[in-house]
């Protein structure tokens, strides 16, 4: 597994631990990382699918509405 990151660029280095947050449910780690990750990278898209996830099990439905907006405009 290791092995396999060091092919990893930067975005998906961030969206793979986003995902191993989420697997221990530290949404707020997994919130911070997909926000930075869209900074630098405003074209990935699954980190907007998965940041609209995050707000919406965080009952933040304006700006879970908003992540799905962009993704599908």
């Amino acid at each position: 597994y290791l092995l396999f990151e060091k092919f990893l660029q930067e975005d998906d280095k961030l969206y793979s631990d986003a995902q191993r947050h989420l697997a221990y449910q530290e949404l707020g780690k997994v919130q911070h990382i997909l926000e930075h990750l869209i900074k630098i990278a405003p074209d990935y898209t699954y980190a907007y699918v998965q940041l609209g996830f995050v707000y919406l099990w965080e009952n933040k439905l304006s700006e879970s509405k908003e992540m799905f907006d962009l993704v599908i405009h």
